[in-house]
């Protein structure tokens, strides 16, 4: 136990799902970075099919970033039935009904140690019905890379769908892991 009291302090948990669509200045911000490749972990439940979570993952790696394994977990898979993202990563489920969506369609969690923000899991959840659909893969997935949502009309990490596209300035990673 006196263990874990410390491991808690340096640990923060970050939402991407608090943004009120006003249009952003600057650069796009990452908040975070995995210093090893994540794996990806599709839970039965999920509203997504791995084809899509791998067309999202190719365009990442595509902008540069290093991602591990896609699988598709098991019916029994106890990451899946207890909720619990295990470290080094990306777990992806249905939204849960106990956590108000509000207008999102999805909403990523990233944990991440303080002292050096590396980011050591995330968890993406998807409202039913919506995780086959056009760039919400993208997107949230980008959010579990660390990067912040960007209110500028046309790019991926737009807060807002139906005000989002495929622009990606400031997303290339120019330091792989």
């Amino acid at each position: 136990m006196k263990f874990l009291l410390p491991l808690f302090f340096i640990i923060n948990v970050t939402s991407a799902a608090v943004d009120d669509g006003a249009l952003t200045f600057g650069p796009p911000t990452q908040n975070g970075s995995w210093h090893e490749p994540p794996t990806i972990i599709i839970c039965p439940s999920a509203p997504v099919k791995k084809d899509r979570v791998e067309r999202a993952v190719d365009f990442w790696e595509n902008l540069g970033y290093n991602i591990g394994d896609v699988i598709v977990a098991d019916t029994k898979d106890i990451s899946c039935i207890r909720d619990i993202v295990l470290y080094g990563d990306v777990l992806i489920n249905i939204a849960n009904y106990n956590y108000s969506m509000k207008e999102h369609l999805a909403t990523t969690r990233t944990w991440k140690n303080k002292e050096n923000n590396e980011i050591f899991k995330a968890k993406i959840e998807i409202m039913s019905g919506w995780g086959q659909s056009e760039r919400i893969m993208e997107h949230e997935l980008g959010h579990a890379l660390g990067w912040r949502d960007y209110n500028q009309l046309g790019h991926l990490m737009h807060s807002e769908w139906s005000k989002g596209g495929y622009k990606v300035k400031g997303l290339k990673n120019e330091t792989p892991i």
